[in-house]
């Protein structure tokens, strides 16, 4: 059981994603994460190029659609309501240079969002029941 926003939860308690795993991906396959989640593009045959799939390290910063400027991945998800036990496991797609692209399903960059839309494609997140 765990307590957040005046609500009790209640669940197995799940690891979180290793912090020094990573892993490349094209978008073409779901992948397995080390946490037994998968992580799947809908919609498209693939990306463009390969993402780097990886855990969350601290100081990520996202820029949103229609938003001029990044923001703190941290507020990002405490604003979107993401229980810190999510969080934890939460999936991150980077491009080679290193910019944030997603957060999981739950939150989508600018540039990856249009991508997307363009294709009429989603990711989804799926844990592990």
């Amino acid at each position: 059981m765990q307590r957040w926003r005046d609500l009790l939860h209640a669940g197995p308690l799940r690891a979180p994603l290793p912090r020094d795993w990573w892993a490349t991906w094209d978008g073409r396959a779901p992948l397995r994460l080390p946490t037994g989640d998968t992580l799947e593009l809908l919609g498209a045959d693939g990306f463009d190029r390969e993402v780097i799939v990886h855990a969350r390290r601290g100081g990520e910063r996202l820029r949103l659609p229609r938003r001029r400027h990044d923001h703190a991945l941290k507020h990002l998800l405490q604003d979107a309501r993401v229980p810190p036990w999510q969080r934890e496991r939460l999936p991150l797609l980077s491009a080679a240079d290193g910019t944030l692209l997603a957060a999981g399903d739950r939150l989508c960059s600018a540039t990856l969002a249009n991508w997307l839309d363009a294709r009429g494609a989603r990711l989804q997140w799926t844990a592990v029941a």
